[in-house]
């Protein structure tokens, strides 16, 4: 029979080693499970969070308050039936969030909250080939996008294909595009856009 010592005891023979070690590769195994579930439950308390935030303002606006507060041109605000005149208007912009913010969604923020001055599309992904995909094509398309002063916005690192993509746009009605000067996301800085 063999016998091991080592600094944490005195191991007799292969069987006791191997279980050993089995035991210490459970022990990670469930460790690192712990860290996955922790992780799966915290990203779902932030989805529900988002979920009971945009309800709230959906009720708000249900229930009119998020009419209460509009532009009537310029310099002239709206506030509870009585126009105001302003010095410096403040502008209200709707930012791009990829997956999201879709002309589905803008027409429906549209018709249901309060307008924005702007509404920034997505980022638009031209290459040398095409100036936009289809699904970007959709997402840009002037016969999907029912509201005032949609802006696309264009990614690239590259002036032929912006320039080429903005006179594409400018073809299809557009009078102002928005470069994207760097994206935090992973799969966009692993392609050096």
């Amino acid at each position: 029979m063999i016998i091991i010592r080592g600094n944490r005891g005195e191991y007799k023979g292969i069987d006791e080693i191997r279980e050993k070690f089995l035991k210490g590769l459970l022990y990670i195994f469930i460790g690192f499970l712990s860290i996955i579930v922790r992780i799966f439950i915290l990203c779902l308390l932030c989805y529900i969070a988002e979920i009971f935030v945009c309800c709230i303002f959906a009720l708000i606006n249900i229930f009119g308050y998020g009419h209460k507060f509009r532009s009537e041109g310029k310099n002239k605000y709206k506030i509870q039936d009585q126009v105001v005149t302003a010095e410096v208007a403040m502008k209200y912009y709707l930012a791009p969030m990829e997956g999201i913010t879709g002309f589905v969604f803008r027409n429906a923020y549209y018709d249901y909250f309060a307008p924005m001055d702007k509404y920034f599309t997505p980022f638009i992904s031209p290459n040398q080939n095409i100036c936009y995909t289809p699904r970007e094509y959709r997402d840009i398309c002037p016969e999907n996008n029912r509201i005032p002063n949609v802006v696309p916005q264009i990614l690239t690192n590259k002036a032929e294909d912006f320039i080429k993509t903005s006179q594409e746009l400018a073809k299809m009605g557009y009078g102002e595009v928005n470069l994207n000067l760097g994206c935090p996301s992973k799969t966009v800085t692993a392609k050096r856009k």
